[in-house]
Formats: C-alpha cells, sequence, structure tokens
C-alpha cells in the first residue's frame, strides 16, 4: 500500500489549531507526526516556511541563521536573522525539535514564540515534550497539543486506509507494516526495539525489558521487578515521550505498554535472558497475589510452572473464584498443570478436584479429595486451616450438595463454620468467600430438611456475607433459594424479588447460565405457573435447562421435573403429568435425601389427582393423624368437597383460608365460596370470592382459579365484574405500603442485625444493650412493619429500602 491517508478528523484539529499562536504534535516513532502536517499544509496550500531540525542547530546562531533562511522563501522580511514582518500569515514548521532538548537554541525559539508576531504561526513537532514554557501558552489558551490518542487511527479511519490489523492499536506505523512488510511481526519488532528502546537510557532500557510481562505495570510491581526505586517517574518519562506508555481509564497508578512493543520487549528479553523469564514470572504471581488480584497471580504462576505455588494460591486464595464472576479464570489456570503434577501436593490434588467439577467429571471428587486430605495429615492444624476450609468447601458443594444429601449439607457446613469461627484472614485468606458460601449451604440444607425459618436466616446470611465479599455466585445462590422459601411459604411477590434479583445478578456477570443461577430460574417458572403466564415459565425452565453442571444437582433434577408437571397440568394433561411424576423421584439418585421435597412430591400427586378426578386417592396420601401445612388443607380440602363431604371440606379450607401462605390462602377462599354455593348461602359465597379476589389482586395470584370447574367460577365471579377480571387478567402485586410510624434511630440499628443469625442475646451484646432492650425494639420493628415475625419483617423492611 503506498500513498498518503487523509486524516479528516485530524486536519480539523489543525485547522482548528491554526488560529492560535502555537501546534505541538507530539508523540513517539512511526505516528506519522511529519506525515500529518505535510498533508494538511498541502491540502490547505498554506505558507509554510519548513525547518527540519539536526544536531548543528542546537548552536544559538546556527538556528537563528537557518530559521531566517526558512522564512525569507515565504515572505518574510528577515533583517540581520531576524524576522520583522510579512505581507500574509506564515506557519513555521520546526520537525523534530527534541535534538534542541537542553541546547541554547531551544531559549533563543523560546524567544521567538514570545514575540507574539501576528503573522507567525509555530508548529513544533517532536518524539519529546520540547522544553519550552508550554504552561504559559496553555494557560493563555494559544496552544493546540496533538499527541498519539489523537494521531491514532480509529477502526473507522483504518476501514478506510485498507489497514485491517487490530494488534496496532491504531499507530499508523505498525498499520502500514502489517499491510505491507513481508515479515510483518518481525519488521514491527525491529522497528521498535531500533527506534524506541534502544533510544533510552540503559537504565531505561533494562527497566522496560524487565517490566513487560505484565499487562499492567506499576511503580510498586516494577520495584519488585527491578529494585528500581524511581519507577513512577521512569513510566511517567516513558508516557511523555513514546506514545508507546499509556494510563488507562481507572486507577492513575497504573500503565500499560503498547502490545507490539510489549510483544518486541518480550522476545528480546527472552533472547537475552532466557533462563530468567520463569523467574520474573514467579515474582509477578507473588507480587499479584499479596495484592489479592487471582486472576493475575494464577496467570503468572501459571507462566512460571510452578506448580507447587500455584497449588497453594488455590487452595489459601483463589478457591474464592469458584463462587465469583471469574471462575473460568480459576479452570482455565488449573488446566495448566501437567496431569502427572497432580498428585504431587495435597493442594495440587484439591486443584484435581476442582478440574473435575469443572469437566462435570463428579463421581471422582471424593477420591481427590481424600488423597489430598491423606496427603496433608501429617501438617498441623494452623498449617493444613486454609487447605482444610477449602477442601471442605469443595466437598460440601460438589458432592454432598451434588448428591442432594441434605442432612449431610447441614453437618457439613456446620462443621466448616465451626472451623472457620476462630480462623483470622491471615490464616485463611479467602475467609469472607468460604463463610459466605458455608452460610448459603448451610440454609440451603435447612430448607429441604424443612426448616424454612432457620434456612431463611442463614440464607439471609449468606446473600449479605455474600454480597460484602465479592462472591456473586454465592449471592446468586443464596437469592435463588430465598425465592424458593418465600414461593414455599406463598408469597409471590417476595419470591419474585428474590429470584429476578439471582437472575439479574446472574446476567450482570455473565454466569446466568452457572448452576448456581438454575434455582432461580425454576422459581420463577413455578411463580409464573401461579400467575398463569405458561410462555413466560417455558422460557424460565429453559434459562434452568441451560445452566452448565452437567449431570445437574440431584435436587434441582427433581424440581425440573416438578416444574414439567405443573406446566403439564396447566395445559390440562394430567395422564402425562402422572407419567413424568411417576419417574421424577428417580431423577435424584440413590443419595437422595430431601425430606422437604419428598412432601412436594406428595403434594403434587394430589393435585394429579385431583386433575385425573381421582378425589379418593388424594385422601390415601394424608393419613389423618398426620400434621398439614395450608398447602395440604387445602389440597385435602379440594378432594373432600369433590366427594360432597362439604362439612370436611369447609373444615380443612377454613383452616386455610387466614394462612400467610397467600397461594393457598385464595384457593381456600375459592373453594369455601363454592361450600357456601353448594348450601345455598348466596351471600356468603360472593363473600368468600371476594376475599379470594382480594387476596389474588393484592398478591399476583391467578392460578387457583383454574383448579375448580370453569362453569361454576364463571357464574361466581360474573356476579362481582370486577373479580371476573382479576381470574381473566394477571394481577399485579401491591405496592407496599408507607410506614405509618418511622422507625427510630436505636430500631434502625436493630433492624440491620435481624437478616444475621445472630440471637437477640448475641444482637443485645454487638449493640451494648440488655437483652430485654432488644426484644423491646424488635416488637415495636415488627408492629410498625406490620411482621408477625423476624424474616416477614426482614422481607417488609427490604422491600421498602430500610435494608
Amino acid at each position: 500500500m503506498t500513498g498518503i491517508v487523509p486524516r479528516p478528523r485530524l486536519f480539523t484539529l489543525l485547522d482548528d489549531g491554526a488560529r492560535l499562536r502555537v501546534t505541538l504534535v507530539q508523540a513517539g516513532p512511526g505516528w506519522g507526526k511529519t506525515t500529518l502536517i505535510r498533508s494538511w499544509a498541502e491540502a490547505r496550500r498554506t505558507n509554510v516556511a519548513w525547518l527540519d531540525l539536526r544536531p548543528e542547530h542546537r548552536d544559538a546562531r546556527t538556528v537563528v541563521r537557518a530559521v531566517g533562511a526558512a522564512l525569507e522563501p515565504a515572505g518574510v522580511v528577515v533583517v540581520d536573522d531576524c524576522a520583522e514582518d510579512a505581507a500574509e500569515p506564515v506557519w513555521l514548521v520546526l520537525d523534530d525539535f527534541q535534538v534542541l532538548d537542553g541546547a541554547p537554541a531551544a531559549d533563543v525559539l523560546a524567544q521567538l514564540i514570545d514575540r507574539r508576531l501576528d503573522w507567525l504561526h509555530v508548529v513544533l513537532i517532536s518524539r519529546t515534550e520540547p522544553r519550552l514554557p508550554l504552561h504559559r501558552l496553555r494557560a493563555a489558551g494559544e496552544l493546540t497539543e496533538i499527541g498519539p490518542p489523537e494521531l491514532a487511527f480509529d477502526p473507522d479511519e483504518a476501514s478506510a486506509a485498507g489497514f485491517t490489523a487490530a494488534s496496532a492499536e491504531g499507530w499508523p506505523l505498525g498499520l502500514r507494516l502489517a499491510a505491507e512488510a513481508r515479515h510483518p511481526g518481525e519488521a514491527t519488532r525491529d522497528y521498535l526495539l531500533r527506534e524506541v528502546v534502544a533510544a533510552q537510557p540503559p537504565p531505561v532500557r533494562r527497566f522496560l525489558l524487565r517490566t513487560c510481562f505484565p499487562d499492567l505495570i506499576c511503580a510498586d510491581l516494577a520495584a519488585a521487578l527491578t529494585g528500581e526505586t524511581h519507577g513512577r517517574q521512569i513510566l511517567d518519562h516513558l508516557e511523555r515521550v513514546t506514545g508507546f506508555v499509556t494510563r488507562p481509564a481507572g486507577d492513575p497508578r497504573w500503565y500499560r505498554y503498547h502490545g507490539q512493543l510489549r510483544d518486541a520487549l518480550r522476545r528480546q528479553f527472552e533472547v537475552e535472558e532466557p533462563e530468567a523469564t520463569a523467574a520474573l514470572h514467579g515474582l509477578i504471581a507473588r507480587w499479584f497475589a499479596r495484592e489479592r488480584s487471582m486472576p493475575e497471580a494464577l496467570r503468572h504462576a501459571t507462566l512460571a510452572g510452578d506448580w507447587a505455588y500455584l497449588g497453594r494460591l488455590v487452595a489459601e486464595q483463589a478457591i474464592a473464584m469458584l463462587v465469583s464472576g471469574r471462575r473460568d479464570d480459576l479452570f482455565a489456570a488449573m488446566r495448566g498443570i501437567p496431569a502427572e503434577q497432580f498428585a504431587a501436593t495435597a493442594e495440587l490434588s484439591l486443584c484435581a478436584a476442582v478440574l473435575m467439577y469443572a469437566d462435570g467429571n463428579l463421581p471422582a471428587i471424593p477420591a481427590r479429595v481424600e488423597q489430598a486430605r491423606r496427603m496433608a495429615a501429617a501438617r498441623g492444624p494452623s498449617q493444613r486451616l486454609a487447605l482444610d476450609a477449602a477442601l471442605g468447601v469443595v466437598e460440601a458443594g460438589t458432592v454432598i450438595r451434588v448428591a442432594g444429601d441434605m442432612p449431610g449439607l447441614v453437618r457439613a457446613t456446620t462443621e466448616l463454620l465451626d472451623r472457620l469461627r476462630p480462623a483470622a484472614i491471615e490464616e485463611v485468606p479467602a475467609l469472607p468467600q468460604l463463610r459466605a458460601f458455608a452460610l448459603t449451604n448451610k440454609g440451603v440444607g435447612l430448607l429441604w430438611t424443612g426448616r424454612l425459618d432457620q434456612a431463611d436466616q442463614f440464607l439471609w446470611s449468606g446473600m449479605t456475607a455474600a454480597r460484602s465479599a465479592g462472591a456473586e455466585l454465592v449471592e446468586v445462590n443464596a437469592l435463588g433459594h430465598l425465592g424458593l422459601v418465600a414461593y414455599l411459604q406463598g408469597s409471590l411477590g417476595e419470591a419474585a424479588d428474590h429470584a429476578g434479583g439471582a437472575e439479574e445478578l446472574a446476567r450482570s456477570v455473565g454466569m446466568e447460565s452457572a448452576p448456581q443461577a438454575a434455582m432461580a430460574h425454576l422459581v420463577v417458572a413455578l411463580i409464573e405457573i401461579e400467575r398463569n403466564r405458561i410462555a413466560e415459565a417455558q422460557s424460565a425452565l429453559r434459562r434452568a435447562l441451560h445452566t452448565g453442571l452437567h449431570p445437574p444437582e440431584a435436587v434441582s433434577a427433581v424440581l425440573t421435573s416438578l416444574v414439567r408437571v405443573q406446566l403439564l397440568l396447566a395445559a390440562d394433561d394430567p395422564a402425562a403429568a402422572r407419567a413424568l411424576l411417576e419417574t421424577t423421584r428417580d431423577e435424584g439418585g440413590p443419595r437422595l435425601a430431601v425430606p422437604r421435597l419428598d412432601r412436594w412430591l406428595r403434594l403434587t400427586a394430589a393435585e394429579v389427582a385431583l386433575a385425573l378426578h381421582q378425589p379418593d386417592r388424594v385422601i390415601s396420601l394424608y393419613p389423618p393423624t398426620g400434621r398439614l401445612r395450608p398447602a395440604e388443607q387445602v389440597c385435602l380440602g379440594r378432594a373432600y368437597l369433590a366427594l360432597g363431604s362439604l362439612d370436611k371440606a369447609e373444615e380443612l379450607l377454613g383452616q386455610a383460608r387466614n394462612s400467610p401462605h397467600m397461594i393457598a390462602a385464595v384457593t381456600a377462599w375459592i373453594g369455601l365460596a363454592l361450600v357456601a354455593e353448594a348450601r345455598g348461602h348466596v351471600s356468603r359465597s360472593v363473600d368468600a370470592m371476594s376475599r379470594a379476589g382480594q387476596l389474588a389482586r393484592r398478591n399476583g395470584i391467578r392460578r387457583p382459579f383454574r383448579h375448580f370447574d370453569a362453569s361454576r367460577i364463571e357464574v361466581l365471579t360474573g356476579r362481582q365484574r370486577w373479580l371476573h377480571e382479576v381470574v381473566e387478567e394477571a394481577p399485579h402485586p401491591a405496592e407496599p405500603p408507607a410506614l405509618a410510624e418511622a422507625l427510630s434511630e436505636r430500631e434502625h440499628d436493630v433492624l440491620r442485625f435481624l437478616p444475621t443469625v445472630l440471637t437477640a442475646g448475641e444482637i443485645a451484646g454487638s449493640l451494648g444493650i440488655s437483652v430485654n432492650t432488644v426484644k423491646a425494639h424488635m416488637r415495636a420493628i415488627y408492629r410498625k412493619l406490620g411482621a408477625a415475625r423476624r424474616r416477614e419483617a426482614v422481607v417488609r423492611a427490604r422491600q421498602r429500602g430500610l435494608l
């Protein structure tokens, strides 16, 4: 490719700058400075006096004569080598101004600029910032500056010029070499080493070679690699004089070498000191580890081939990445470990287990975990504390929970929390993330063993801890299960808030398909079914099916089948629903121990039986001595209603009608309306349906109206037009009402502790007040928020933005 590429964007900058006294075009070699000014002058047909400065011009008298000789052909009157006047404006271009640095000639040219000749505009072209009083020109608004950011080709300019090499990062000569050179990479490296690196003093050249391996460099990291205590000044100098060192937006400590310069420096270092490269990467890894920048630490430990250190890094710190949006960086680093190294240390055995999780080889994990424990058994307790905690996390999350052993998960996470309680951050650097994991997974275990209130407290604590620790996937997991708790307790609005929040967070960190997001997707599907929004439910189910753990967690597999059963019921295909339900329990595998899920499966079987008009089957599922939950009371009440046993139906439905489980309550009121209608009590029937409609509208519930005979529901709702609209249109939850009475300052202090698992006595100790005072504040908080218990108070406080 030949010829000069037009740069209209830069021509406009030069046109605007021509109205000022001085234009400075300053950048390192190859940035097209001279080419730009020549092409602009030609295009604009300006009256230009051009002087290429050379070393002999460092002498003051020599440069005066040279400037005069350049100005005379442009129509300038020169008397005794001094420019006096001109008939028209003249642009004096002084190219390669850097050759005058520190020379008397620079002072002479500064005096020329200070004369403020109306007809003279000076253009300075330089590789370095000229040692002229530019600050005065900047302050007066008389200086136009064009540097590498402006000289770089943007993508449109590069495309229009026929350049395609993105690696040049807009560097004009790099683009041209990529397009024209027979061996562009070699040509580019040779040019940069000769024109940029070789031009630096030896200490700066050494500094460049030893600091080129990190993608970003700062003064502290440079000091660790070079021993140089003036790294900041060197980096500032390189930024000013080369155009190949820049500061990324954000943290001003950091500098970035142009990609092609970095490549040239790395290759040159490997030629000059091939044995030192691995050691340098090791230094970089340890520096980033001290800074808690795990992705970079892992990458450089891998490049150093220091596998033992990489294993320690994973066990002590990087294991936290397993529950964050950066887990792919963790997997990528560990994939560099040679297979024969996985048995070398206990920490590398841990790495092998984590990789098995990443690859879905779950059955092989327990053996690797046990191998790591055997290898670390001879160490003292303090020496293996971080490793034991990391192994506990891997075992709980990838073995026990995945298998569906929920009592085992509660035991394992309780032990893990006990182990972490006395630990200091110096002993277990990943302590905040591991604690968030343990709290959340204990909440998951408590949920599935049927202790919803305790589960709620641990999940809240886990979610809060995860948010503070930056463990995004733990937070997604906690929010998804909080949504499930709310759904099981019949609060669709709260469930939607939690599950929707989990999905949004997962999307924001690019982890919507992570296994930890599966529960949120399934809860959204269940909510949409209750709202009778089948297409939306199917979409959420598809998102759950696309989460990344294969095979999936046992509980998630069973719950996925339950969602499919509910969708089949919503599609009026109970026979297919029954066939699927009969195989659903087998989805979990032999180790599945989930009491709460077993109860849910039985309730679903009862719903299928009702849809198949088999009320006797429902009654057989619930022996008279069992303690029933509201949803079970409603299901059994519907069975007795179908059999015409109105008294028994009314008794069961009456027990559920004022339940906090809103889905059950709505269903109960509908059933009671039908009981009243069957007895000829029209006003009671109308009142019961009205209560059902009010609850449905307030809580965004629609599906219960589909559980009963459509013709009878049509008659009952048709008597009240607004109620008919509730049934036919998807309702939306009402906004929470404003507080009638504001919380006091001390009540706000107590409220902050309610999402945690702390008891009233422990809260009192934290605040330095008596336990009775704490309990009094808690009662006041419940009253003002309209809550009956702690969890409900936390939910309502969050809905109002108080937490």
